[in-house]
């Protein structure tokens, strides 16, 4: 047999022996949870340089659920240690279902994720409320089709950057009906999530 036969011989049988090799339950786990984070943080990246360019009204536009609208525009994508990000946020009652309770002292969070190990936390935010309205079936109505904004901090939702990394944040709305009554508590209507804003920290 001629010497370059043996070596393509030789690389087919490695080949079909690699082939025969079965990746344990733990190295699948990894492959997957690394496959997802790639495809969600290009996702994000695509995210956050689109929201970039557009007016509030656009951003409503783009990411609605069940008549309401909510999209979150940083003030910079790279930070230091420690440094809090500011994001400005914008919400809407497009075309809801009935009436949607105006409230901002509850249903408002901020979380981020550690892209490298999946970590999440999250931080209920308040903005734009007084210390008088923090019964959650509070009787103010969120004007339809009034765009309202607000600028947080994810400082403000005790979220902290203790190492450097990247980061997905995102802000989430849990609105509801409201009810007359001091003992009646509003029905749930929609959970809403933001447009994905990808950052570094340094």
């Amino acid at each position: 047999m001629k010497p370059h036969r043996v070596l393509v011989g030789c690389s087919l049988l490695a080949v079909l022996l690699a082939g025969c090799r079965h990746e344990t339950q733990q190295e699948r786990f990894t492959r997957e949870f690394r496959e997802k984070q790639t495809s969600r943080v290009a996702t994000a990246k695509l995210q956050t340089a689109l929201y970039r360019h557009l007016s509030d009204s656009q951003m409503m536009a783009v990411n609605t659920k069940d008549g309401l609208g909510l999209g979150i525009r940083p003030d910079k994508l790279d930070l230091r240690v420690g440094e809090p990000l500011k994001l400005h946020l914008a919400y809407e009652d497009i075309a809801a279902r009935g009436p949607i309770s105006a409230t901002t002292c509850q249903g408002w969070s901020i979380s981020d994720e550690d892209v490298l190990t999946g970590l999440t936390v999250a931080g209920a935010v308040r903005f734009s409320c007084s210390n008088d309205d923090l019964l959650r079936d509070d009787p103010r109505l969120l004007n339809r089709g009034e765009l309202k904004t607000a600028e947080v901090s994810t400082a403000d939702a005790g979220i902290a950057f203790h190492h450097p990394g990247t980061y997905i944040l995102m802000a989430s709305w849990q609105s509801y009906h409201p009810r007359d009554g001091l003992l009646q508590i509003g029905d749930d209507y929609s959970l809403l999530g933001s447009n994905p804003v990808l950052i570094t920290v340094r």
